[in-house]
């Protein structure tokens, strides 16, 4: 916690709202990202009743996601997939201020 002070200069709460989340694969299963379907909508300006089902409102916007065995699931195609990612990615870091951050592992094989 110390160190995390010293970088952004003073002390969570004390007078700058700090959020932190870390994540291997952000984005890797549909299913992990339902927290964000606000933001998408309001984003798209959508109700977010709209966005209850994540999934099948991303499908409609024209992402490659699908049934599967456990329900929906990225697409098994891995260039529709890259570019659903990076797309997705771009929903949230391309605002101001930034929903978030991205930056590839260095030496982490692409998908």
């Amino acid at each position: 916690m110390e160190a995390l002070e010293g970088r952004l200069g003073g002390r969570p709460g004390q007078g700058r709202p700090v959020r932190t989340g870390l994540h291997r694969d952000a984005g890797a299963h549909a299913l992990e990202l339902p927290y964000l379907a606000p933001e998408f909508a309001v984003r798209h300006g959508e109700s977010i009743r709209e966005w209850s089902d994540l999934a099948k409102r991303l499908d409609a916007h024209g992402f490659h996601v699908e049934r599967g065995r456990y329900g929906w699931q990225w697409s098994e195609d891995a260039d529709e997939r890259r570019t659903d990612l990076a797309r997705l990615q771009g929903w949230l870091a391309d605002t101001d201020p930034p929903a978030t951050l991205h930056r590839p592992a260095p030496g982490a094989p692409c998908r």
